[in-house]
């Protein structure tokens, strides 16, 4: 993972513009336009906050394959942060998303100091709430179209001397 340029927006829109990407994540970005304005997004969060949704690169040839990362939650002065992951159709079923997931959870408990995360599934998206759930994450209900998951920081006991 790494944090977008601007050069990476035409492979960017071939992630958000594709309708079925985005079935269960919003509208599809409807021109370039759009998806540099979400990539000069990301390099603000990036800069502001240490995190943000970072490209998702794969390891053998550099292609950028999706997406993952965080968006605030808003919720206890950023400590949770929200899971997010979007990955290019002809790479669904590689373990892209539950790879990247996974890093992006050791960096949020590890680095950022994040108490908490959270990630809202649109119903239907059975492959993502698999992926949450071998990842940890409890399944904590509903809200309107979304079941929601959380996970918590492992415990860490403190040395004090």
């Amino acid at each position: 993972m790494r944090t977008w340029s601007l050069d990476d927006a035409p492979a960017a829109f071939r992630l958000w513009g594709d309708a079925e990407v985005m079935r269960y994540v919003g509208d599809p970005h409807a021109d370039l336009a759009r998806t540099r304005a979400a990539l000069a997004r990301a390099r603000a969060a990036q800069d502001a906050s240490g995190y943000c949704v970072w490209a998702l690169q794969a390891k053998d040839d550099g292609e950028l394959v999706g997406a993952c990362g965080f968006h605030p939650a808003g919720i206890d002065s950023g400590l949770t942060l929200e899971l997010v992951f979007h990955i290019r159709r002809e790479h669904w079923g590689t373990g892209f998303a539950s790879e990247a997931a996974r890093a992006c959870v050791d960096h949020a408990f590890g680095e950022l100091g994040a108490t908490r995360i959270i990630a809202g599934v649109r119903h239907g998206n059975e492959p993502s709430m698999h992926i949450l759930a071998s990842l940890g994450f409890d399944d904590v209900g509903e809200d309107g179209d979304e079941r929601l998951f959380a996970l918590s920081a492992p415990f860490r006991p403190v040395d004090i001397q």
